[in-house]
Order: structure tokens, then C-alpha cells, then sequence
């Protein structure tokens, strides 16, 4: 995700749509410190990222990973699903699972993805953008 973002794809085709796996990794654990690059320490401000300004990037980078589409795909974790879920909010997110990869040939992973979802406090039209509609949308399906 960072190699796409920083080669400028988004400034080149900003209505791309790109769904990540996971929730997006680290990406929304670590997203105090998406725009704080380590040359950024040595070399420049608060509002100043050397390495962003190189790329050329004409957004900040959080701005970029905020672009991004992610899935749910957490195994069931409440807490993962509800950071995922702030980062990226209702619109960005997107029902997904590992099944069949658990040893309920992916019975286990659906409910509990389900149940994490239903965990969040959204409401149910949220909820029902996250189950199928965002899907429905972003890939253009009745």
C-alpha cells in the first residue's frame, strides 16, 4: 500500500479504487504515524514530510491511506474491526472473511466477522454498507 501511494498513483488516477486486505494491515494502528516518516524527525516539521515532498505527493499520506478500501477479514476481533472501522469509516469498509480457512471449513470466521461487525456502534444502515452495500456500489453490482 505505502509503494502505491508514495509512486503517486493517487495523484495520477484519484478516483482509483484499490480494497486492501485485513483491514488495511497496521495501517490503522499505526495511523498517528503515517505522516511522521523517519526522515521527517531529522529533516523536517510537523507539516513537512521529506519523503512525501520527494514523491511529489501532493496530499499528506494519511489523506492517501484514507483513500483506500478495506475489508473486514479479522478473524472475528472486535477491537481490530472497530480501529479498522474508525480509520477508514463506513464507506471505505467492505464485508470480507478468510473462509474457508478455520476448522469449521469457515463457518467460524463468518460469524464471527459477522458478529464483530454487528459489535460496532453504527447503525444498522451502517451496518448493512458494510455487509453488501459499499460492495454492491464499488463494484457496480444491482
Amino acid at each position: 500500500m505505502t509503494r502505491l501511494i508514495f509512486s503517486g498513483i493517487y495523484d495520477e488516477l484519484p478516483n482509483l479504487k484499490i480494497i486492501t486486505h485485513h483491514m488495511g494491515g497496521m495501517v490503522p494502528f499505526y495511523a498517528g504515524k503515517i505522516d511522521l516518516g523517519f526522515n521527517q524527525i531529522f529533516h523536517g516539521t510537523t507539516q513537512k514530510n521529506p519523503v512525501a515532498e520527494k514523491a511529489g505527493l501532493k496530499k499528506r499520506p494519511a489523506d492517501y491511506y484514507r483513500m483506500l478500501y478495506a475489508d473486514t477479514s479479522l478473524n472475528g476481533s472486535v477491537a481490530a474491526t472497530r480501529c479498522g472501522h474508525e480509520f477508514f469509516t463506513t464507506g471505505h469498509c467492505l464485508f470480507a472473511t478468510d473462509a474457508p480457512f478455520d476448522a469449521e471449513q469457515g463457518r467460524m470466521l463468518i460469524r464471527e466477522t459477522i458478529n464483530a461487525v454487528n459489535g460496532l456502534e453504527i447503525s444498522k444502515a451502517e451496518k448493512d454498507r458494510i455487509f453488501a452495500g459499499n460492495a454492491r456500489s464499488l463494484l457496480k453490482l444491482n
